[in-house]
């Protein structure tokens, strides 16, 4: 079966959108209807769109988020062509998004983090390309501008200022003029917010933003399914690494930078989930992205590969697993 995802035909886009289907229906079976978040004025305001559309049927929202699951998992694909994080082109990095965002089912649940993903994808999408564009100073600035975007939708996103300075270090010859650039362009967005908010007089629920807090799951206690998915994401990330280093010699020094700016951006990803609001399950779907493409060297080798086909029915059982041992 691995070789469908290996192939680049567009019918496994079709077998891709079914799974994501098969895989979501845990999410559709418990489906509910979003609520506001303190201090996320974008987000609250798209859900009253949303309402004003679908009201309270939470079957709606669910489809929403799966069609936004699937096609993330294509621009992710897009992405590792783009930047040539892949040695041949295939399907692999949305299969493994596809799976790992199916470990809970409040990940395919309609939430600002699954939003938030188009920003932080787009984002990092800009800062892969740091080296190649040919208005670097454009692109610099277009970086910082849409994750200054990302932390004004969902205020842990903040971590990504961080991601955004280390991929300029990672990918540029240190220039003081370039930093400048990527703070001004991260600046600008949180300027025209504070004036929209003395526009509109409502500038004292600044006071409601940021939002921090430390995301332990609900299901820490449950020794059958927190440990098993912490074991499981480990070794999938450990593999992909090590599978990794062993080629990262013949790789262009670009691309290697590009998979350094990949770790730095999962580390982002992690961080932002951690510290949002405590018991925020589907907000770990932020950092499923760069761990997805970590997870895919182990199974992209051209050559046969018995590890490779382990990882990939691994994939499954893991996924199948988890969905079957959460505690309800």
């Amino acid at each position: 079966m691995l070789h469908l995802f290996r192939a680049n035909s567009p019918y496994t886009v079709i077998i891709l959108f079914i799974l994501t289907l098969v895989l979501k229906l845990q999410a559709l079976a418990h489906a509910i209807v979003p609520v506001p978040i303190p201090g996320a004025i974008l987000y609250n305001g798209v859900l009253d769109f949303f309402k004003a559309i679908f009201g309270n049927h939470p079957a709606a929202y669910t489809l929403i988020a799966i069609l936004f699951i699937f096609s993330q998992s294509l621009y992710l694909r897009g992405i590792a062509l783009r930047h040539r994080l892949m040695v041949s082109p295939n399907y692999l990095p949305s299969l493994v998004f596809i799976i790992l965002s199916s470990l809970h089912p409040a990940m395919g649940f309609f939430s600002a983090p699954l939003w938030l993903n188009w920003l932080l994808l787009g984002g990092i999408d800009i800062a892969l390309g740091f080296t190649k564009s040919q208005d670097r100073s454009r692109a610099i600035f277009n970086a910082g501008f849409v994750l200054a975007l990302a932390a004004l939708w969902f205020s842990p996103a903040l971590f990504f200022l961080v991601f955004l300075l280390l991929a300029l270090v990672i990918m540029r010859p240190i220039k003081a003029h370039e930093s400048v650039i990527s703070l001004i362009g991260y600046g600008l967005p949180f300027y025209f917010a504070l004036g929209l908010l003395y526009l509109f007089n409502i500038l004292s629920s600044i006071k409601e933003w940021p939002q921090f807090g430390v995301n332990i799951p609900h299901h820490f206690h449950s020794w059958v399914y927190l440990p098993i998915v912490i074991l499981g994401c480990l070794f999938l990330l450990a593999s992909g690494v090590i599978r990794l280093s062993q080629n990262i010699s013949r790789l262009p020094i670009t691309v290697r930078r590009c998979w350094s700016v990949v770790g730095v951006a999962l580390l982002a990803g992690i961080s932002t989930s951690l510290f949002s609001t405590q018991g925020n399950e589907s907000v770990w779907i932020t950092a499923m992205p760069m761990l997805s493409l970590l997870v895919v060297p182990t199974m992209a080798s051209e050559k046969r590969s018995r590890f490779a086909t382990f990882t990939f029915y691994f994939l499954i059982i893991f996924v199948v697993y988890c969905q079957l041992a959460l505690p309800s």
